[in-house]
């Protein structure tokens, strides 16, 4: 069985680095593939996939204050996409705007979390998340006839 994996679409640098160690300090065995902008996010998705032997990720971290797209159009794009549609998106970002939050679950966030600024509060966030999704029952995973194109 392959190891589980998520997709974290971020462009913060410092963000992305607090999310890997919070999988280390949670003792997480998750890959991270990493996409730092909301260009394209279906062709990134597809070639993360690729690199995984067509194995969807576990789950999606998604900021929603990204170059180039916002993570509200990233998220009505993979959610759009056959291939990505069944994957859950959780949105981690800097905005508690009642606004978005909507917006993000109108547009199928399966959840929302607003960052934490301190860094042990920011791992128990990652950690939550990582044990909630290893016990998810989700649909089965089949590699994608898609991304064989």
């Amino acid at each position: 069985m392959n190891r589980p994996w998520w997709l974290l679409i971020e462009d913060d640098q410092v963000d992305t680095m607090s999310v890997e160690r919070s999988l280390r300090v949670a003792g997480s065995e998750i890959d991270l593939a990493v996409v730092p902008n909301g260009f394209e996010p279906v062709e990134h998705f597809r070639a993360s996939m690729r690199e995984r032997h067509g194995f969807p990720p576990q789950l999606i971290l998604l900021d929603i204050n990204l170059p180039l797209a916002s993570g509200h159009e990233v998220l009505s794009a993979l959610k759009a996409a056959p291939e990505a549609r069944r994957v859950p998106v959780v949105m981690l970002t800097t905005s508690g705007h009642d606004r978005d939050i909507h917006e993000a679950y109108e547009r199928g966030a399966a959840g929302y979390f607003v960052k934490p600024l301190d860094f042990s509060a920011f791992t128990e966030a990652i950690r939550v998340l990582a044990d909630y999704w290893a016990l998810a029952r989700l649909p089965p995973v089949v590699a994608n006839a898609a991304l064989q194109r």
